[in-house]
């Protein structure tokens, strides 16, 4: 997976009594010369077979690389995962920090009550297969407008159940850089955070319509044998 000007850094460790997948930290480089982000991310195999997904999201902000003047504020407002349908999370178990909640969006339309600005990827950085393609994202969001992530800090608490082992998939973060009475910015930044490792995300399982199809198929045959061996 190809980023513009970004790098990841990965650390892999096993607990005593948890398996970690990560913690691995995930750096995105600074884009438009100020802003960035990463992740840490912790992967708990549950009993059962599903996997329980802890996300902590920095915001590596820094106005002292840049020509940016006194006052200027670099808030991380929001991020997103791609979102697959039958990818395996629980949407009944998706978390959110304090002040902040999550939405299933899609790609192209806007949703000004949470924020989302119906954009995955800027041309800024490149995804790779399947997620350059998606259609819906996980858009976690500061719901309280209060919540933000404030540059040179993190917040944890982002997170979700699912049925896959993780791998490595693309998020996108919004850093709102503005300074009262001059500008208002927002910029996406990107890296790499640990994801399920669905067959639905990465193989090529058939779509519900396609498998229904196939089921009324595979009935009606078995139907048409029995009458013939009556």
């Amino acid at each position: 997976m190809k980023f513009y000007k970004s790098w990841v850094k990965t650390l892999c460790g096993v607990g005593s009594a948890l398996f970690l997948f990560g913690a691995s930290t995930n750096t995105h480089a600074t884009v438009a010369l100020f802003a960035g982000t990463h992740t840490v991310d912790t992967v708990i195999p549950l009993t059962g077979g599903s996997w329980q997904y802890q996300y902590q999201l920095f915001n590596d902000s820094n106005t002292s690389v840049g020509f940016l003047p006194n006052g200027v504020t670099e808030n991380l407002i929001s991020w997103d995962l791609p979102w697959f349908s039958l990818g395996g999370i629980s949407l009944a178990s998706i978390t959110s920090p304090t002040g902040w909640s999550y939405s299933i969006e899609t790609v192209g339309a806007p949703n000004l009550a949470t924020g989302w600005a119906g954009i995955w990827g800027d041309g800024a950085y490149v995804f790779s297969p399947p997620f350059d393609t998606i259609t819906q994202v996980l858009h976690w969001y500061d719901a309280s407008g209060t919540a933000a992530v404030q540059y040179q800090s993190s917040l944890s608490g982002f997170g979700y159940t699912a049925l896959y082992a993780p791998t490595y998939a693309p998020y996108q973060a919004a850093v709102e850089i503005a300074q009262i009475n001059i500008f208002s910015n927002t910029t996406l930044v990107t890296a790499d955070p640990v994801y399920p490792n669905s067959p639905y995300v990465f193989g090529t399982v058939p779509e519900p319509g396609v498998m229904a199809l196939l089921l009324v198929g595979l009935t009606s045959l078995a139907f048409v044998r029995r009458k013939k061996t009556l």
